[in-house]
């Protein structure tokens, strides 16, 4: 019984520790203009300092490096490719990637104008403005939903908690009824 209680200890101590995820690495990026703003950082830990990413086409040519700043961020500018696949690989061997797509939400005002004859030019600059916004906020979001993911919650804590004691309680019943 001594035994069992210290096997149930050591778990516990384990899943209440942020250590057990310190070398897991994320990588995040968003497109802000004709710029990725990205940045890397070690889930429970901090950022990835002086981290190098690759940078690859989708069919996985790499194209391109960058390395991190202080903060784990880096910046990279859009060229030619429609896709990019960013890739950092730690000094430890942990690895994560990230895709990103340019998708242009530009319109093009004069066709636009001479197509339908509904937008002026004041109206199209205010829903280019309006499209960046949407594009800043979206951006931001993606960020908190990345993060969100990353916590490890009490709930997710207390249902291994139980996984963890109905296991232990079937193994009981099945040697009580030997």
């Amino acid at each position: 019984m001594v035994k069992r209680m210290q096997i149930l200890c050591l778990v516990l101590s384990l899943l209440g520790s942020g250590e057990v995820l310190a070398h897991k690495v994320k990588l995040f990026a968003v497109v802000e203009g004709e710029m990725v703003k990205g940045y890397a950082y070690f889930v429970g830990g901090g950022p990835v300092v002086k981290g190098s990413v690759q940078v690859k086409t989708a069919a996985g040519q790499v194209i391109g490096e960058v390395v991190t700043d202080g903060s784990g961020q880096f910046l990279y500018p859009k060229g030619e490719q429609p896709v990019y696949v960013f890739e950092l690989v730690t000094a430890d061997g942990h690895r994560a990637d990230y895709e990103v797509s340019f998708v242009s939400s530009r319109v093009d005002v004069e066709r636009v104008a001479k197509s339908e004859g509904v937008i002026s030019g004041v109206e199209s600059r205010y829903c280019q403005e309006e499209l960046g916004r949407l594009g800043q906020q979206i951006a931001e979001l993606q960020v908190q939903l990345n993060g969100y993911e990353d916590k490890v919650r009490w709930h997710d804590v207390l249902g291994g908690i139980g996984y963890i004691l109905g296991i232990m309680g079937v193994i009981g019943y099945l040697k009580g009824r030997q």
